[in-house]
């Protein structure tokens, strides 16, 4: 069920991403977070969401709980991938 749920999410959210819609796309990932802490993708479109408001220092936050969230629910630190959206958005 949890694959099915979060493709709608990730899906509605890519959708606007592409409309410029930041900040309810944010909030769908965020809403997928609150359910599902361990899904790595989510943490990505949440960080994805705030560089596109312009909003570094809560990409950094947000950057910190992904960092912890992972650790604490799979025990392992976030991918390489979300590491280098990270980089990007701090550069």
């Amino acid at each position: 069920m949890r694959g099915l749920w979060f493709d709608l999410v990730r899906g509605l959210g890519r959708c606007l991403e592409g409309l410029g819609n930041w900040h309810e796309a944010g909030a769908h990932y965020c809403a997928a977070l609150a359910i599902y802490p361990e899904v790595k993708e989510a943490h990505r479109g949440r960080l994805r969401c705030l560089r596109g408001e312009g909003a570094i220092a809560a990409a950094e936050g947000a950057y910190a709980y992904c960092r912890d969230q992972l650790l604490a629910t799979t025990g392992r630190p976030p991918s390489a991938e979300t590491e280098k959206l990270y980089r990007q958005i701090t550069a």
